[in-house]
């Protein structure tokens, strides 16, 4: 077995080694491009005052010698940018082992107050669930990754097929670092995938008869006139009347062309970077079928995917102004170009979107597989019909030195569990440890628990309703909002997790109980599971009215002296201590 932090402390020390032997190549080497473009440029002067051929040859032969010393320090730097990467990988790894993933992003794009579950369980934002498993490379990975967070739970199978997935994605850490590294050595930001796909079906190019007639003349006769002028030295009269004829034609297509142009501008960036991450897919030796199948649709949309990154790139040329007119003035370049592009688009407009699908998937997976491969000893759920059995629970992302576990087990028909216990004693923790590791069940992912047999469950809170101004909101209306979408789930028939932190609190204490124990009791005819934390020790009253359905747990507090300890342990039963005037004493707010 692969221990993760022995796993991190060799690859980084390897690669730290190999960056260090590169450096030396790269800077050898950018000395040797240097002194043979001398070279070339000292046998060319030579040539021109002594008309010797060979110094001509010479001149040639050390600027092929450059252009290929060009190509050989590009790869190297590439090489080295890329154990660079994989340096910072385990780097970060080994950070994130020790409790700091600060540097991983933290998806407050994806913030949503009024999301059922996410804002209240900390799924976005810093020091959430989100950053905690964020290993994505790419733009498209980290929406997935979102996606699959505000999705769960996924079907049953679903998940299934997901915990094998996973599985197999850990035991290939060496993959799953390549992957990463290939796609942190560029950026591709929002809308880069829409912006080609709304080229993909936009309207076609307008080739007009005489155009397609003169992209084909033009070239032909500067060639033509090139090739035979040596004989004919005629012929080279008629090179500037042609250069203009080209102007002018390139000049009255100008717009169109800009306006193609600007549709797939500098786009051969993003697909690059996606043409790696398939190539690495479609390398790799998968045994699970669903990964099986993605590495054999992206090996073989391979070949197809570099021809069109390559004339993106070409088309990009004309961003150089001395390049771009060289070539159009003699060549039409532009034209040709835009001719392959749209012939390209035409024959494979239907199979983009599996170009960034797969590589976002597989993206989003290795997030959950690294944090199976750094968490061994969290357990893979099981599926069960009815009910949950969750032994040792934790909260994933308190330290295991600091984190206090808990068994929670639900009856054939207790269903509604009424949670008292004093301030800071552990209730909304709790809850929340139960939402989050529901919430990574439902993905396919393992969870911080000894033993996790669940129902998949649609999770919906009420923990942090907070006011709207804008909206002319108060506090108490946000929270009957949250409720009455809670009872309207109900009334469908969904199956819900339902976690309710000190419901009604925008009102008085009688009025706060009756409404309680009324919405305790709408619950109890439906099909639901509900965990409701309060400091109403009378709501636990109802586990004697309703002895089938309601049961009390609770978490204690105990004051020893001028001390007030916690166990964070769950309990049977209602709490007995609470501990508000003791803090306030404690405090000096009250005598």
């Amino acid at each position: 077995m692969i221990i993760a932090s022995e796993y991190y402390h060799e690859r980084k020390d390897r690669f730290g080694k190999q960056v260090k032997l590169l450096r030396k190549k790269t800077g050898y080497v950018a000395l040797f491009r240097l002194f043979t473009m001398v070279l070339s440029i000292y046998f060319l002067i030579k040539g021109i005052n002594t008309s010797h051929i060979y110094w001509y040859v010479l001149s040639v032969s050390f600027l092929v010698a450059f252009v290929w010393l060009v190509n050989f320090h590009r790869n190297l730097k590439l090489k080295k940018d890329k154990a660079q990467a994989l340096i910072d990988i385990n780097i970060n790894e080994l950070k994130a082992m020790g409790g700091d993933y600060s540097v991983f992003e933290n998806g407050s794009e994806f913030l949503n107050s009024h999301h059922e579950f996410t804002y209240d369980l900390d799924i976005f934002g810093e020091r959430s669930l989100f950053q905690f498993l964020n290993r994505t490379c790419s733009f498209e990975g980290k929406s997935r990754l979102a996606r699959d967070l505000l999705n769960s739970p996924f079907q049953r199978d679903q998940i299934s097929v997901r915990q094998d997935m996973y599985r197999e994605l850990a035991e290939k850490p060496d993959l799953m670092q390549s992957f990463r590294s290939a796609g942190l050595l560029s950026e591709d930001n929002p809308g880069e995938k829409e912006e080609i796909m709304n080229w993909l079906t936009g309207s076609n190019f307008n080739f007009s008869s005489w155009r397609k007639i003169m992209m084909y003349v033009i070239p032909l006769a500067f060639i033509l006139i090139i090739l035979f002028g040596v004989f004919f030295n005629s012929l080279f009269d008629y090179l500037l009347p042609l250069v203009l004829i080209s102007f002018v034609v390139n000049g009255a297509g100008m717009t169109s062309v800009n306006h193609y142009h600007q549709k797939i501008s500098k786009k051969h960036e993003i697909l690059g970077k996606y043409l790696e991450l398939n190539r690495i897919i479609a390398r790799a030796k998968f045994s699970h079928p669903v990964l099986s199948d993605y590495a054999k649709s992206s090996n073989s949309s391979l070949e197809k995917f570099r021809k069109l990154n390559s004339l993106m790139n070409y088309l990009d040329s004309r961003l150089n102004i001395i390049v771009g007119l060289t070539l159009n003035i003699i060549f039409m370049f532009d034209l040709h170009i835009i001719r392959l592009l749209e012939s390209w688009r035409m024959a494979n407009k239907d199979t983009l979107d599996s170009f960034f699908t797969i590589p976002a998937f597989v993206d989003s997976a290795i997030s959950f597989s690294t944090f199976h491969f750094n968490n061994p000893g969290f357990c893979w759920p099981s599926i069960k019909e009815e009910g949950l059995e969750a032994r040792k629970l934790g909260h994933p992302l308190i330290p295991a030195d600091k984190r206090v576990v808990n068994d929670f087990v639900t009856g054939p028909k207790e269903r509604i569990f009424i949670v008292t216990g004093a301030n800071m004693a552990g209730k909304s923790t709790f809850l929340r440890t139960l939402g989050v590791n529901m919430i990574l069940a439902g993905t396919g992912a393992p969870v911080c628990s000894s033993a996790f047999n669940f129902e998949p469950l649609s999770v919906i809170t009420g923990m942090r309703t907070t006011d709207s101004l804008a909206d002319s909101e108060s506090y108490f209306y946000a929270e009957l909002k949250r409720l009455k979408r809670i009872v309207d789930m109900l009334t469908r028939g969904d199956k819900i997790l339902v976690l309710l932190d000190e419901i009604l609190k925008g009102t008085n204490s009688t009025d706060k109980h009756n409404g309680s124990v009324a919405l305790v009791k709408k619950f109890t005819g439906n099909n639901c599971l509900a965990l409701i934390a309060t400091h109403d020790l009378a709501l636990g009253n109802l586990a004697d009215e309703l002895p089938s359905s309601v049961v009390n747990l609770h978490f204690e507090s105990y004051i020893r002296g001028d001390d007030l300890r916690f166990d964070y342990l769950l309990k049977k039963g209602i709490a007995k201590n609470m501990n508000a005037s003791f803090l306030m004493q404690k405090m000096g707010i009250i005598e």
